[in-house]
């Protein structure tokens, strides 16, 4: 199960950021209602609750703050950002701009965790999904994503805001998210999966249990 303790714990390792930085971080996004609200326990082990997509992204678009303490903003300023251009050949986007941030990376993730869960099952060798090889961020002047695609056809995706560049001096930096940690962002997806799988399993069983 990815509990608040297990996220920051292993994204700490993919992303050289260090646990104490995460771990305040959570604070912002919990206030804002972007990560799930768990019960108590020491210190890194914080939450029972399970973290699901939104979650886990939202504490990796947190590292795009300047400080812990402007998690929530990042992760609300990176999640609204609008698909406007890509490379791909033959993929024109819609006038009004494409998905948005967090529901196009919601869905890489979402695939990338159910590729590694069938292979965990030994289930037959597939490429990997496609899964970018960076995210460069900026929030310094104009906002933007750049999501980077190395060995696929389209080579650069490109977000802004949905009403345009916009600048906000309170977060003003650049964010790379490699590839290591939106890999590590899959598999805590996937142990979340695999809990609930495990949960339905368990329902079931107590349900047929008592109808004989």
């Amino acid at each position: 199960m990815a509990s608040s303790g297990l996220v920051i714990k292993k994204l700490s390792v993919a992303s050289g950021v260090p646990l104490p930085w995460l771990d305040r971080s959570l604070r912002p996004l919990r206030t804002a209602d972007l990560i799930a609200l768990g019960g108590g326990g020491g210190r890194y082990q914080k939450a029972e609750a399970h973290f699901q997509v939104s979650h886990i992204l939202n504490v990796v678009w947190g590292l795009a703050g300047h400080l812990p303490s402007d998690a929530a903003e990042a992760a609300i300023i990176v999640n609204g950002l609008r698909l406007v251009r890509t490379d791909e050949a033959g993929a024109p986007v819609s006038a009004r701009g494409g998905p948005t941030m967090g529901d196009a990376m919601a869905a890489t993730l979402t695939a990338a965790a159910e590729y590694l869960r069938a292979k965990a099952r030994g289930g037959p060798p597939e490429p990997w999904p496609p899964i970018p090889s960076a995210i460069t961020i900026s929030l310094r002047g104009g906002q933007f994503a750049e999501v980077h695609w190395e060995g696929f056809a389209r080579q650069r995706d490109l977000y802004i805001p949905e009403g345009g560049y916009t600048s906000r001096g309170a977060l003003s930096q650049t964010t790379t998210v490699g590839r290591p940690i939106l890999v590590a962002a899959a598999e805590l997806l996937g142990d979340t999966l695999n809990h609930q799988e495990r949960l339905r399993a368990a329902s079931a069983h107590e349900n047929a249990a008592s109808s004989t």
